[in-house]
């Protein structure tokens, strides 16, 4: 299997010249509001899951915030190594089990 590496190496690199070239703070920052544009596209759907009974009462940025741990972890498939799915099947699992409403629940 021919792995591309540059999917791997390309993030690390930018990051590193983006703060070489305008700062930590200004790479936090730019950081901060990726994140805050992530979570913001993703409220409203979650609000809309609340809204619907499907989703246990959790609060909306910790749902966000789970949802895009999920997505992160795809960019670090090597890292994980060979069990990577069935680490990624597991904590999906993990992450339905304690979300979703499942029958005899009730939703608060």
């Amino acid at each position: 299997m021919v792995v591309n590496a540059s999917k791997y190496v390309f993030p690390a690199i930018f990051l590193r010249y983006f703060s070489s070239i305008f700062g930590q703070e200004a790479l936090t920052k730019w950081l901060e509001t990726h994140l805050r544009k992530d979570t913001d596209m993703l409220l409203p759907i979650i609000e809309k899951w609340k809204q619907d009974g499907v989703l246990l009462s959790v609060d909306p940025e910790t749902v966000a915030g789970v949802l895009r741990s999920l997505f992160l972890l795809a960019t670090q498939r090597k890292q994980v190594g060979a069990a990577y799915p069935e680490t990624l099947s597991f904590l999906i699992d993990a992450v339905v089990e304690q979300l979703i409403v499942t029958k005899g629940e009730t939703y608060e």
